[in-house]
């Protein structure tokens, strides 16, 4: 679906750049050019909708993963998917829980897909407690100059 088809069926410009901020590949880096190029809104009210929008799956994602998982695992084309991810995850789990938030804002600061907020709760959950995940350093200054420095997908 289209942002124009979007907007046709009735969907609020704020509430689109923050549903493209919560997509995995995309977040911030995604939906901040959105908000600037095509809805023309300034730069810091683009950044307001953007974090909102990248924080707004982190208490489902850390509250509903491991049902979620248990799932994924039962049905037989995503066991694969999720061994994988995870496999991916285990690998840095020991910068992680080595350097806590300094570790985490250095995974966090690397510009590709998937070293964001939803890839950043499972590795926060192996180590640290619910209210310790939820405000971690997800955005710190690493991770905002990370998004906004990264390319912009036009």
């Amino acid at each position: 679906m289209s942002i124009d088809e979007l907007i046709n069926l009735g969907v609020a410009r704020e509430l689109i750049v923050m549903i493209i901020s919560a997509l995995p590949i995309f977040e911030l880096r995604g939906a901040i050019p959105v908000a600037i190029n095509v809805f023309h809104f300034s730069w810091y009210y683009a950044l307001f909708l953007a974090i909102i929008g990248n924080m707004l799956p982190i208490p489902f994602i850390l509250l509903f993963l491991d049902v979620f998982v248990k799932v994924l695992r039962k049905i037989k084309w995503t066991s694969g998917l999720v061994d994988w991810v995870f496999n991916s995850t285990w690998r840095k789990v020991g910068m992680i829980q080595r350097y806590k938030h300094i570790g985490l804002a250095i995974f966090v600061g690397i510009p590709l897909p998937f070293t964001g907020a939803c890839t950043q709760v499972p590795l926060q959950q192996l180590s640290w407690e619910f209210p310790s995940s939820v405000l971690s350093s997800r955005y710190s200054l690493v991770s905002l100059l990370r998004e906004s420095l990264s390319p912009p997908f036009h």
